[in-house]
């Protein structure tokens, strides 16, 4: 691993309805850790058909999706236009949740010039955010019926196909994981298996997320032994990020998922700048 280029490929600023972080201080810290690509990907989900179910669909309200993710698209240049000669170089991204569930906010958010654009799931149609349920009400065939569906709605929008790199694709595990909730990730090996065969097929790049290494799962969203099957079905390009809503977990876990990536048979990390692959060697 070459040191001096360290990239985080997944971070959200004060721009985000979860995040209260003024994106100056984010860039300073990426600045502080030697990061040379810092690419902010504030959030834009949809919630479609949760408005009533999830309390934090009322921090960004689904009829404002537009204007709030012009807001962060316009605040992003309007930073890097005022610092120009900022030693690192920061992209202008979009993390898109959901976006099968309404594709004609997403179409036209996406006619925005960005630089990388992620995709992601945190609910299925009808359901809060994984992060929201309470598991322990659950039982296994309810738990397993929602994953399934989950994996359903993740390979419809790998098919769509329009966006760069899918993020966090064990999302829903960790939150079984904090719960206590006993859970078999393994059997689910084959619909991930679709999941990363349709990826690896359209070209696209899957991300290893490192969030999951500081909380309770201990361990990269998805963990090694899915990164590793993305390579063997002919996966080629991998992001890298870090998730950070907060000034303190910029760039955390990035050098060990450089390792990780190594041990699953990557040679290259991708970033998108212009929505497109730029390699560099791990």
């Amino acid at each position: 691993m070459n040191p001096r280029i360290l990239v985080d490929c997944h971070t959200h600023t004060a721009f985000s309805f979860d995040s209260t972080t003024p994106l100056e201080q984010m860039c300073r810290q990426a600045l502080r850790l030697g990061i040379s690509v810092y690419v902010v990907t504030d959030h834009c989900d949809h919630c479609a058909d949760t408005a009533d179910q999830e309390p934090a669909c009322l921090e960004f309200d689904k009829s404002r999706a537009w204007e709030d993710t012009e807001e962060a698209f316009l605040g992003v240049s309007a930073w890097k236009e005022a610092h120009p000669d900022f030693p690192v170089k920061v992209l202008n991204g979009i993390e898109l949740g959901q976006p099968l569930q309404d594709l004609p906010v997403a179409e036209q958010i996406l006619a925005r010039p960005y630089d990388m654009v992620i995709g992601s799931l945190h609910s299925i149609s009808g359901h809060p955010d994984f992060y929201y349920l309470n598991y322990r009400e659950m039982s296994k065939v309810e738990i397993d019926r929602l994953l399934s569906a989950y994996f359903e709605e993740m390979l419809r929008t790998v098919v769509w196909g329009k966006f760069d790199t899918l993020a966090h694709i064990t999302y829903p595990f960790r939150y079984l994981v904090e719960q206590g909730v006993p859970f078999s990730l393994s059997s689910f090996d084959d619909r991930i298996d679709e999941v990363l065969r349709a990826l690896a097929q359209s070209g696209k790049a899957l991300e290893v997320n490192t969030s999951g290494l500081r909380q309770k799962i201990g361990q990269t969203l998805p963990p090694e032994k899915y990164l590793k099957r993305f390579r063997e079905l002919g996966g080629e390009f991998v992001t890298i990020g870090s998730d950070a809503h907060r000034v303190e977990d910029v760039g955390s876990g990035i050098k060990e998922g450089y390792h990780i990536l190594q041990k699953a048979g990557f040679s290259k990390l991708t970033y998108f700048e212009k929505r497109r692959p730029v390699l560099i060697k791990l």
